[in-house]
Formats: structure tokens, sequence, C-alpha cells
């Protein structure tokens, strides 16, 4: 299973729904149960983090005020209008 958050947020700006919703944690759900070595998963939270909470991120796993491939982790981009 490939590293893709959902992007099924249920607002008509991105085309998505709660169905999709839905859609994605229950194939996360069925894929997670397959693989025996995965013993607890859980959903931190279901919208975007801000640039600055990013940030904040950061500092508190690394200890450095920049470490570009976290971040580029944590941030993911936003369709327009939100």
């Amino acid at each position: 299973m490939s590293r893709k958050p959902s992007g099924a947020a249920p607002v008509a700006q991105n085309g998505s729904s709660a169905e999709l919703q839905r859609q994605f944690f229950s194939g996360f759900l069925a894929a997670m149960r397959q693989q025996p070595q995965v013993r607890f998963a859980s959903v931190l939270q279901l919208s975007d983090w801000s640039a600055a909470e990013c940030d904040a991120f950061v500092r508190y796993y690394t200890g450095q005020d920049t470490f570009p491939p976290l971040h580029e982790y944590l941030v993911q981009p936003r369709p327009a209008g939100r």
C-alpha cells in the first residue's frame, strides 16, 4: 500500500463526499487486517495542518528549525478555495 492521504474530506470543493471517506477507511482497515505485523493503527487528524503547525512538529520531533523531508511529508497541498 502506498503512502497517500485519503484526500476525501467531505466538502464540495474537492469533489469528495462522506461516502468516499467511508470507502477509504473501509479499504484501509481491510488492508491493515491482512498484515499480521500491524497490531495498531491510528488516525491522528482528518484535516490539513497549517505550515506553522508543521514547522512546530518539525522542531518538536527533530530539534531543528528545518528538516525538509519531514515538513514535505506533513504539508499536503490544499485545494483552491480552502
